[in-house]
């Protein structure tokens, strides 16, 4: 299905019974709303769930020169994309990219969301460190060198460590592009560095796998250090796309949290 936006369609899918409890899935860089897959089927008996294409990738609208990516443009869709749906809040779960997006939702409109998951993203209100911030820099040139199929396959390995979630993160990453990928990036890096000025005050539940970058698992345990109230967890033998790469304990993880915010 497809939600029209002022800068073009959105396309989303959405699961379950309506009256349940609404979960938002929300992909990393460069990939599209089918990197969750194998969670849609376990959420969508006791959840209504909706998974979707952000700016400038999947089926939904490319970003041209001068309508680049942020995560405003992103949160502007979604809510629009909820408010179509008749949807006053959301349980936000998000991979990457998609964390960043709702970190930015929930710290900006509170009120439209009810907790956070966040898999191997960083936390919106530290960034990057400046070591990492300037290794982007420093690279970011270097990708434009590579042929987009090369690029691809790093993409794939340095991401994950199962067979086929490899597989799909090259045919993906392929269909988006490398030029989309290079611009969404860039405009990734901008949005990071703007940031947001305090971690979200929802229900938290911090995730990554346990092959993930140690730049993100040490920032992943410096944000639960400073979130008391916040959960978090690491899946074994998972690396960056850790929802896909070990679906089974991420699925028994995420079931686990969404169950006790119904007992509150």
């Amino acid at each position: 299905m497809f939600y029209e936006t002022k800068l073009g369609k959105i396309y989303y899918e959405i699961y379950g019974q309506e009256g349940k409890p609404f979960v938002v899935l929300t992909h990393g860089l460069g990939m599209d709303l089918s990197t969750f897959d194998a969670q849609i089927s376990k959420l969508s008996d006791e959840y209504r769930v909706l998974v979707w294409d952000l700016p400038g990738h999947g089926q939904s609208f490319k970003i041209g020169y001068g309508d680049g990516f942020s995560f405003f443009l992103a949160t502007e869709c979604l809510l629009g994309l909820l408010d179509e749906l008749n949807v006053k809040k959301a349980i936000l779960i998000g991979q990457s990219l998609g964390g960043m997006v709702s970190q930015y939702t929930a710290y900006y409109y509170p009120d439209r969301v009810s907790a956070v998951v966040d898999i191997g993203s960083i936390p919106l209100h530290k960034g990057l460190n400046n070591r990492h911030d300037k290794l982007f820099r420093f690279f970011f040139p270097l990708f434009r060198l590579v042929p987009g199929k090369i690029l691809s396959i790093w993409f794939a390995r340095q991401k994950s460590v199962n067979k086929e979630t490899r597989r799909y993160l090259k045919e993906v990453t392929g269909k988006t592009g490398k030029k989309q990928i290079l611009d969404l990036t860039k405009a990734m890096l901008i949005c990071i560095d703007e940031g947001i000025k305090s971690p979200v005050t929802h229900p938290l539940l911090i995730i990554h796998g346990d092959r993930e970058q140690k730049y993100i698992i040490k920032s992943a345990e410096k944000w639960h250090e400073e979130v008391p109230m916040s959960e978090y967890a690491v899946i074994p033998n998972a690396g960056h796309i850790a929802n896909q790469d070990n679906p089974v304990e991420f699925n028994r993880l995420i079931l686990s949290f969404l169950k006790k915010l119904k007992m509150h």
